[in-house]
């Protein structure tokens, strides 16, 4: 051992387990419910996220199948199957290829509404 270079010192993995309950009750204590509520929270704010990231990455592949279903559209204007062109721009137009973000907006903010209604005997 370099003379420059302190000693390591000795810790009792006993002893530092002993006082780490201890002291982790006395945070609950002083904490309570509300560090429970804040960890909900953070819950909630996680999953709001994962759902916004959600709603935009449904956004993105709606637009890219109505570029697909518009691409086909024009093929089949080309080949001259007009009818065919037609059934596939009425997909292209479909809320089922791409929904409303408005309306998932609404959706989330209805859950939202639910969950602060839910928490406020809570935070009372």
């Amino acid at each position: 051992m370099d003379s420059q270079t302190p000693p390591e010192p000795v810790v009792d993995q006993g002893v530092a387990e002993a006082q780490a309950v201890p002291d982790f009750s006395a945070l609950y204590a002083l904490a309570g419910q509300k560090a429970i509520q804040a960890a909900a929270l953070q819950s909630l704010a996680n999953a709001l996220s994962l759902t916004l990231h959600n709603a935009v990455a449904e956004q993105q592949h709606g637009q890219m199948l109505r570029m697909a279903f518009t691409s086909a559209a024009a093929r089949a204007i080309l080949d001259g199957k007009r009818t065919e062109a037609e059934e596939l721009l009425h997909l292209a137009k479909s809320s089922l290829v791409s929904p409303d973000l408005s309306d998932i907006m609404n959706q989330i903010k209805t859950y939202l509404d639910t969950i602060a209604q839910q928490m406020a005997p809570a935070n009372a």
